[in-house]
């Protein structure tokens, strides 16, 4: 049966809060079941924002040429999508779909390519440019990479990192894609907090809190 939330407020340490089906943290949103739909759908919002401000660099058929576009789009929309990506690498794929198609009408505009261009071709003609599958997969490995080998024992503790013996897509291969709507909320969570852990160190160089 589906939970519902609490009309009243609760209160800890003196301070009154509010239930909600969702909490932003550091840039992420936590929805009930952990899909990430709410946060997928805003970063997305959020690109097609700014590409709406810089549509006279991006519009089809201007002076601006295909590399300048492409280098534009890599380092002003992509990184708003891919945001903290290691943590919803594994949401299911009906949302993470949601990012692939902003890319696609992005190098659209960049390649001035027709609507009925394939995907493939696209990624093809915007030299080799790798999908959002791919791009967050490779990060994901890399987060795991440096979490594993970090020196800090706070952060080895969080969990085991050997990609083989993870018992969700990882383990399956990162290449497939495959839809892991049924990851565990402990992985999840563990996962989470050892992107927290790092971030604060990154800020601290110095000393971790100790995350509940």
């Amino acid at each position: 049966m589906k939970q519902k939330l609490a009309a009243d407020n609760f209160s800890f340490r003196n301070c009154s809060f509010k239930w909600s089906s969702k909490v932003t943290y550091l840039g992420v949103d936590l929805d009930q079941r952990l899909s990430f739909k709410t946060h997928i759908e805003r970063v997305v919002n959020r690109a097609r924002s700014v590409v709406s401000s810089l549509y006279c660099l991006f519009r089809k058929n201007n002076s601006v040429s295909f590399h300048a576009k492409l280098t534009a789009y890599k380092t002003l929309i992509k990184p708003i999508m891919t945001y903290a990506c290691p943590i919803f690498s594994n949401c299911p794929v009906i949302h993470f779909k949601k990012l692939q198609i902003q890319q696609n009408q992005m190098l659209r505009m960049v390649l001035n390519a027709p609507f009925f261009t394939r995907t493939t071709d696209l990624h093809e003609q915007a030299n080799d440019i790798p999908t959002v599958r791919q791009f967050v997969d490779k990060l994901t490995r890399q987060f795991y990479s440096r979490a594993s080998s970090h020196d800090n024992k706070l952060v080895k503790n969080l969990g085991k990192y050997d990609i083989h013996n993870m018992g969700f897509r990882l383990s399956l291969g990162l290449e497939l894609g495959l839809n892991v709507s049924l990851l565990s909320t402990q992985v999840l969570v563990r996962f989470f907090r050892i992107f927290l852990t790092l971030h604060h160190f990154r800020k601290t160089h110095q000393r971790f809190p100790v995350l509940s």
